[in-house]
């Protein structure tokens, strides 16, 4: 991944780091539904930036309070616990 990204860098293209989307939002509840978990997945997101010099980071999760694909965990509180990802994703964003 680290040649990949450096490969396009070179080509003057910005490779991202997608994580979600509308058949990959399914567990967003989940990883982040509880204060450690927003955590955890916040430093391993930012972690894996780091390791593969990703040029910036795309959260897509569809749609915090909604099902979607129809197929997605949700939890009542979503859109709370979305902005309290939020918080803590700026503190360890490195992008």
């Amino acid at each position: 991944m680290i040649k990949v990204v450096a490969g396009s860098n070179s080509n003057k293209v910005s490779i991202s780091l997608l994580v979600g989307g509308w058949t990959g939002s399914r567990f967003f509840s989940f990883l982040v539904g509880d204060s450690q978990n927003r955590t955890i997945f916040s430093k391993t997101i930012s972690w894996a930036v780091k390791k593969y010099k990703f040029d910036g980071v795309d959260l897509d999760w569809e749609y915090p309070n909604f099902q979607g694909l129809g197929c997605n965990a949700l939890i009542k509180d979503d859109s709370k616990i979305f902005l309290a990802f939020k918080r803590i994703w700026s503190k360890h964003s490195p992008v």
